[in-house]
């Protein structure tokens, strides 16, 4: 699979909590949602946040995560 598949559209910063260097670097692929589903795939991805951090191990070790969407 290739861009010529489909749009790249941009990465957005959901959670920041330092370097990058210095923590666990998370990427939520937006893979199969189309463009005019963006709200949906935002929305999705604030849920697994929520859900992953509410999930141990994470919970204990929230402050050293960035996620990017």
């Amino acid at each position: 699979m290739t861009t010529t598949d489909g749009n790249v559209i941009g990465t957005t910063v959901i959670v920041n909590h330092g370097l990058p260097s210095q923590r666990w670097n998370l990427v939520v692929m937006g893979d199969g949602y189309r463009e005019n589903e963006l709200l949906k795939y935002y929305y999705d991805v604030q849920n697994f946040v929520d859900k992953l951090k509410d999930t141990r191990p994470f919970d204990e070790l929230w402050n050293a995560i960035i996620f990017t969407g």
